[in-house]
């Protein structure tokens, strides 16, 4: 099926207030998006009520299994009638909207238009769309307090991510097929401010301050899309897209998103019980364990929510095959990624269970990095913490950890750290050597005691205790581009083994102390990348709403 892009002409009245279209903004300056989103909504609207014949409207968010979250201005008409229900569809799983099946497409039941939304500001801007029936997809996660403030007291710079369908022309025109995105600014309040004179404490703003090559922002057809903070595996939605310059990717001026921390009450409230906020009492960390023995750990459920009660509360431990979960007071189900561990338990507000004693177990070797979270029978968690994931090893065996640094003194010699730790808790790790692979054009200056050889140079550092950690520098003298290698051995054994290698290039080493390599399978460290940014920008056409040195 084509699909044919729609555009809801809302008309703009005396107020010159911005109509859904006009709001509705496309990725500019950003990249397709290779992995699907499963939670990146695109909102649909069918006259006829066949989703055969839908079109495009805006973007929207899963945040639970039933509901998606999009703007208000998205689903209510210049005239301030709410579009119908049964006009709307939501379709999950695709990244090419003019796709004729995507993963899943869902009418919607019911439209619920927060009462304060105001057309003429963009305040209030938000909408939940309930589904005729419950998504696969896994939601995204809803970001608190908590979360924004991390946010402002971090980098600001590509700290947020946008996404969308949106036109990717800075007039506006025509929307893409693909889904985009962009990683933009976090912009304070105070600057924001500055551009918009009706900017209210329920909205948050993002753009592309510092462009270097192109520019990056929202357009036409995002309106309602996600504004996301975090890294994949561990994101939060931030903000809704709402509105911003009339020609999109202005230098200097931000887009405007409407707060999601701000509405948490409203969310809950409005989803009936769909929505509650659990959070662990116990603490996790990296687990080291001989196999056949039991791993255990303590925690509880605490009922978090703004005014949901929890009912059946449990936990989910996400990992791969081979483990084994036992909780004493909850009936454990084994399914193919992860364990439900379920009792009949309800928690009132502010309410918290016992500790349960958690036991993980592996017969043999085994390693993965394991997520612990509450569950609820009836709602779903909206929130999760980074601190739900741990790093679970069943071995008998140390587990050394490489790092290297690099420095170019005033001597213009390079001095190369390794840093070796035996991240395990329960094995000591005999005899570590640490090698340095020396490159073409490169010497050793001066070998410390412990240390001999010449193109391979290796160095004794003993035996490391649980926990222990060991530093050995290297001094070179040369020049070439070619990388040092380095590898760290024990005589027994390693597990698991893909941490304890590295490489750098001496003739990169800078004058101040800088990471040129990570233990990550003896490959030069290629950044992790900063934290995920995008903005959405929508038309804005308001009197009220103009910049202020306009």
């Amino acid at each position: 099926m084509y699909r044919l892009m729609f555009a809801l002409v809302l008309g703009m009245g005396l107020a010159q207030t911005v109509s859904a279209l006009d709001a509705q903004p496309r990725i500019i300056g950003g990249q397709d998006v290779a992995t699907i989103r499963p939670w990146m909504a695109e909102v649909e609207i069918s006259r006829s009520g066949n989703p055969a014949y839908g079109a495009t409207l805006c973007g929207g968010t899963l945040i639970a299994p039933g509901w998606v979250l999009t703007a208000a201005h998205c689903v209510v008409t210049s005239s301030g009638a709410t579009l119908q229900a049964g006009h709307l569809f939501v379709a999950l799983g695709s990244l090419d909207r003019t796709a004729a099946n995507p993963a899943e497409r869902l009418a919607v039941s019911s439209v619920r238009v927060h009462p304060g939304y105001r057309a003429v500001t963009f305040h209030n801007d938000l909408a939940l769309l309930q589904l005729a029936s419950d998504s696969t997809a896994r939601p995204l996660d809803l970001a608190k307090a908590q979360t924004v403030s991390a946010l402002t007291r971090g980098s600001s710079d590509e700290a947020l991510q946008i996404m969308g369908w949106g036109s990717t022309s800075p007039s506006g025109n025509g929307l893409s097929d693909s889904l985009r995105e962009a990683r933009v600014d976090y912009v304070s309040s105070g600057y924001c401010a500055s551009q918009w004179s009706n900017l209210s404490g329920n909205q948050i703003c993002a753009g592309e301050m510092n462009p270097q090559d192109v520019a990056q922002d929202s357009c036409r057809g995002d309106s309602g899309g996600p504004l996301v903070y975090g890294e994949p595996g561990q994101q939060w939605l931030v903000g809704i897209t709402s509105y911003g310059h009339e020609r999109c990717a202005t230098a200097g001026v931000p887009a405007v998103y409407t707060r999601v921390d701000r509405y948490l009450t409203w969310l809950e409230q409005t989803t009936s019980g769909s929505l509650v906020d659990l959070a662990l009492t116990g603490s996790t960390a990296d687990t080291y364990s001989s196999p056949g023995t039991s791993a255990t750990l303590r925690t509880g459920i605490a009922n978090t929510s703004q005014q949901t009660r929890a009912n059946n509360v449990g936990l989910r431990i996400t990992h791969k095959n081979g483990l084994t979960v036992r909780v004493p007071g909850l009936t454990c189900v084994k399914n193919s990624g992860y364990t439900d561990c379920r009792g009949s338990a309800d928690l009132a507000l502010g309410q918290e269970t016992s500790t349960y004693s958690v036991a993980l177990s592996a017969s043999g070797r085994w390693v993965d990095e394991v997520r612990v979270e509450p569950i609820s029978s009836v709602s779903h968690d909206y929130f999760a913490s980074l601190g739900e994931s741990f790093k679970l090893v069943f071995s008998n065996e140390p587990d050394v950890v490489l790092s290297l640094t690099t420095q170019r003194g005033n001597d213009d010699l390079v001095r190369v750290n390794a840093q070796v730790t035996n991240a395990a808790t329960h094995q000591a790790a005999a005899r570590v050597r640490v090698g340095f692979t020396l490159p073409s054009g490169w010497s050793a200056v001066s070998l410390p005691e412990n240390c001999a050889g010449g193109g391979l140079v290796q160095c004794g550092l003993g035996d490391m205790s649980p926990g222990e950690v060991a530093s050995q520098q290297l001094i070179l003298d040369g020049q070439g581009d070619d990388s040092l290698i380095v590898q760290v051995w024990t005589d027994n054994g390693d597990y698991p083994a893909n941490d304890s290698s590295a490489s750098t290039h001496p003739a990169q080493a800078r004058n101040s102390a800088s990471t040129d390599g990570t233990a990550s399978g003896g490959s030069d460290g290629g950044g992790g990348g900063g934290s995920l940014s995008w903005w959405l920008l929508a038309l804005l056409a308001v009197v009220s709403v103009r910049r202020l040195h306009q």
